[in-house]
C-alpha cells in the first residue's frame, strides 16, 4: 500500500513540476502529504519523524538546519553576485573576455569552439546561468554574427556556456559539498575542477561536431543584426572585472594558506562572499566619489540576498523536506531493493542518480530543483553501499546543469531564444548532441578514476 501511494504522490509530483507549477509550493505540499501518509501507514521509516506535532517538528528542524548552514552561504553568493551585477562589474568580465577574444582573429569555426570553454571559467564567477547568456547575447553573440555564424548556432553556443554548474560560488556546488559533508573549496580543488576540466574541452568539440551537422549546406553569410534588449554600456574601467574573481581568489587563497600553515587560515564562502563585497563596495565608493549613493548601493546586497532566498533558498529548504517525506514512505529503501536486485554496483548507482537527476532537470527546467529534492538522499545511499558520497554527489552536480541546457523550458534557453529569435527548442536540439556526448564521457571518466 505504501509503495502504491508513494508512485501515485510522486508522480503527480513530476506532472506538477512539469506543467511548471511553482516547484516550492509543490515539493511542499508533496513532502507534508508523503509524511502525513507515512504516519497514517505506520510505515517503519516514519518512526525518524519526532514526537509531539511530528510533521511540524521535522519542518522546523529541516528549515532551521538549513538556513543557518547552506542558506545563509547561498544568501551571501546572491547578494554579492547582485552588487557586482549592479557596480557593473559582471559586465565588465565578460566584456573584456569577448574583447580579447575578439582580438584573436580567430576563424568563426575555432572562435565559436573558444567561446565555450572560456564561458565557462566566467561562469565559474558570474553564477547566474541566464544573467552571463544575456551578457554574452550583448558581447559576443554580435561578434559571431559578424563572422557568418549563423544566428541559432551562435545562440546554442551560448547556451553551451552554462552546461556546467561549477565552482565555489555556485548553489549547486554549495549544495553537494554540504551533502557531502567537506568545505567547498576542497570539493571544488580536489574533485570538480578534475572532473570539469576534460568536460569543457570535450564539449566545445562535440559542440563543434553538432554544430556541423546541424548547418550542412548552410551558406556562412555575415549579419549585423544587433541584440538591443540587452545593448552594453560603457564598460566599466578593467579594475572592475576583478571583482567576480575576488571571492574565488580568497577562497584559494585560504585553502592553500590553511593546507600551509593550519586550519586558523580557513575562510568559508560566506566570509568570503562578504568580504569581497566590502572590497567591492569601497572600490565603488572611490570610484563614483558619491558617498550617499554609494551607501544607498548596500541595498542591492540586501535584495540579492532577500531574491536568492525566494528563488533558490526556499527551494533548497521545501528539497529537503521532501527528501524527508520520501524516506519517511519508504522511497529510499524501494529504490535500493531496485538497485541492488541488478548487482548493486558501484557503476549502477552512479549511473541510476545521474540519470534520475539527468532527466528531473529536463523536466523541471531546472537544475537546482532536480538536484536539490535528490541530494539529501546521497549521503544514506553512498552509506548503505559503502560508497564516497562525492562519488555520487559529483556526477549528479554536473548532471543537473547539464540537463537545464536541453530543457526547452528553462530560464536560459527561453531568454537566449528570445533575444535571438528563434525556437527554444530548435535550441535544446542543437546542444542534444554536445550535452549527452558529455554526459556519457563524464559517467565513464567518474567510473574509472
Amino acid at each position: 500500500m505504501a509503495l502504491l501511494l508513494l508512485f501515485i504522490l510522486v508522480s503527480l509530483t513530476a506532472w506538477s513540476l512539469y506543467r511548471q507549477w511553482h516547484a516550492q509550493s509543490v515539493l511542499f505540499v508533496a513532502a507534508v502529504v508523503l509524511m502525513l501518509a507515512s504516519l497514517a501507514l505506520g510505515t517503519p521509516q516514519s518512526a525518524g519523524l519526532r514526537e509531539g506535532i511530528p510533521v511540524v517538528s521535522a519542518i522546523v528542524d529541516s528549515f532551521a538546519s538549513s538556513l543557518s548552514g547552506v542558506g545563509l552561504m547561498i544568501m551571501s553568493i546572491g547578494g554579492f553576485v547582485a552588487y557586482a551585477d549592479h557596480i557593473g562589474a559582471s559586465e565588465s568580465l565578460v566584456v573584456r573576455a569577448m574583447r580579447t577574444l575578439e582580438r584573436l582573429k580567430l576563424p568563426p569555426n575555432v572562435l565559436v569552439l573558444a567561446l565555450i570553454p572560456l564561458g565557462q571559467l566566467i561562469f565559474v564567477c558570474v553564477t547566474s546561468a541566464a544573467g552571463l547568456a544575456v551578457l554574452l547575447m550583448a558581447s559576443a553573440y554580435p561578434v559571431m554574427l559578424r563572422l557568418g555564424v549563423r544566428p541559432v548556432t551562435a545562440a546554442s553556443v551560448i547556451t553551451g556556456t552554462t552546461a556546467f554548474g561549477i565552482g565555489p560560488a555556485s548553489a549547486l556546488t554549495a549544495a553537494a559539498a554540504k551533502a557531502a559533508g567537506i568545505p567547498v573549496v576542497d570539493y571544488v580543488v580536489v574533485h570538480q575542477m578534475l572532473l570539469a576540466l576534460p568536460l569543457m574541452v570535450a564539449i566545445a568539440v562535440l559542440y563543434g561536431l553538432s554544430n556541423w551537422i546541424f548547418d550542412r549546406g548552410a551558406v556562412a553569410v555575415p549579419q549585423v543584426e544587433q541584440v538591443t534588449e540587452s545593448e552594453v554600456k560603457a564598460v566599466k574601467p578593467m579594475i572592475y572585472a576583478v571583482v567576480p574573481v575576488l571571492p574565488i581568489l580568497m577562497m584559494v587563497a585560504s585553502y592553500v594558506a590553511t593546507e600551509v600553515w593550519g586550519p586558523q587560515f580557513t575562510l568559508t564562502t560566506t566570509a568570503s562572499m562578504f568580504m569581497s563585497f566590502g572590497v567591492a563596495w569601497l572600490l565603488h565608493t572611490l570610484s563614483s566619489r558619491d558617498v550617499r549613493a554609494s551607501i544607498d548601493s548596500i541595498s542591492v546586497f540586501w535584495k540579492g540576498m532577500g531574491s536568492i532566498f525566494t528563488s533558490v533558498v526556499t527551494l533548497v529548504l521545501v528539497s529537503e523536506v521532501f527528501a524527508d517525506g520520501l524516506i519517511a514512505l519508504g522511497f529510499m529503501d524501494a529504490m535500493l531493493a531496485a538497485i541492488q536486485s541488478f548487482g548493486a554496483s558501484e557503476a549502477l548507482v552512479i549511473v541510476a542518480f545521474v540519470v534520475l537527476i539527468f532527466l528531473a532537470s529536463i523536466l523541471m527546467g531546472s537544475g537546482n530543483a532536480a538536484f536539490f529534492s535528490f541530494s539529501p538522499l546521497i549521503p544514506d545511499v553512498a552509506a548503505r553501499f559503502g560508497l564516497s558520497s562525492v562519488r555520487i554527489l559529483l556526477p549528479m552536480n554536473l548532471a543537473a546543469s547539464m540537463g537545464r541546457t536541453v530543457s526547452p523550458i528553462s530560464g536560459v534557453l527561453l531568454a537566449v531564444a528570445a533575444l535571438a529569435k528563434v525556437s527554444p527548442m530548435e535550441l535544446a536540439k542543437r546542444n542534444a548532441i554536445p550535452v549527452l556526448g558529455s554526459l556519457i564521457l563524464m559517467i565513464i571518466l567518474q567510473l574509472f578514476a
